[in-house]
């Protein structure tokens, strides 16, 4: 589940938060003078910093983030591509017309997988073909532009598997697909809230690849 941190601010500042598990900066945004909400983080205890145009800080403490429900969402993103590309679109699906810019993943490919944990506001993109089968896994907040974050990797390289999650409740996975020597048979899956590298899941019952996937999440 997703969490903000809202606060109030006499003058323009840059609002810096930092997660003190591990001290590294999980937001960095310039707010206007008033209410300001910075949303999308993770749980912890952060340490919350607020700086002027000059470089004063105007005040900084301890705050632990509250947590929302995202209400249902209305974003659709595109990635990667022929020609081995990083780009990252994102289209208002109720709304026609072209789509934008979101960001860049952390490689350029093709023939990559991805999973979302839908209201939780994560999408994973897994694996793919540079010049090569690749294992990476990388990240974004749906409802926040930007680049996309390393997650881990997949148990093998590999691409063209098929994606699945139960949405809400955390889980994806990625079934078969291309690997080292051809078509493979294994099943990887992640926790999508939590980065880290995949865990073997098991077997699809013919080793294949191209494949598609769906679940009733």
């Amino acid at each position: 589940m997703p969490y903000k941190i809202s606060g109030t601010l006499e003058n323009a500042s840059r609002v810096i938060i930092i997660k003190e598990s591990d001290w590294t900066v999980e937001s960095n945004t310039e707010e206007s003078v008033g209410v300001y909400e910075v949303d999308s983080l993770e749980s912890g205890t952060k340490t919350v910093i607020a700086r002027d145009s000059v470089g004063e800080v105007l005040g900084f403490g301890s705050v632990s983030p509250i947590s929302y429900v995202v209400p249902p969402g209305d974003r659709g993103v595109f990635a990667g591509g022929t020609g081995t590309s990083n780009v990252i679109d994102y289209i208002t699906i109720s709304s026609t017309g072209d789509a934008n810019d979101f960001g860049d993943m952390t490689v350029a490919r093709d023939y990559l997988m991805a999973t979302s944990n839908t209201t939780n506001n994560r999408g994973v993109f897994a694996g793919g073909n540079t010049t090569v089968k690749i294992d990476v896994m990388d990240y974004i907040t749906i409802s926040s532009l930007g680049d996309a974050t390393d997650f881990g990797d997949l148990t093998g390289i590999r691409h063209t598997g098929g994606p699945a999650s139960n949405g809400t409740n955390d889980r994806g996975t990625f079934g078969g697909g291309s690997g080292s020597s051809g078509a493979t048979n294994v099943i990887d899956y992640i926790t999508i809230s939590t980065p880290g590298n995949a865990t073997d899941f098991g077997d699809v019952t013919v080793a294949r690849s191209s494949m598609t996937g769906t679940a009733n999440a």
